[in-house]
């Protein structure tokens, strides 16, 4: 049980980097110069993924909460 800590410690680390990356990016594409037509579709894109990454997130947070809640 101690190696599924150490794993969901580790998913929930990568999940708060993306979620961080993805979010700077989609900030980075509100803020440049380029024609807002062709970054819609990143932004709205970005966007979904991010919503997925931090249901994610969320969801390792309650199985670690559960895990760790029986010690």
């Amino acid at each position: 049980m101690d190696n599924k800590v150490k794993n969901l410690i580790a998913l929930r680390s990568n999940l708060i980097t993306i979620i961080l990356t993805l979010t700077a990016g989609i900030i980075g594409l509100i803020l440049s110069d380029i024609i807002f037509t062709k970054i819609v579709v990143f932004i709205i894109v970005g966007i979904y993924f991010d919503l997925i990454f931090i249901i994610n997130a969320i969801n390792v947070n309650s199985k670690l909460y559960d895990i760790t809640k029986d010690k």
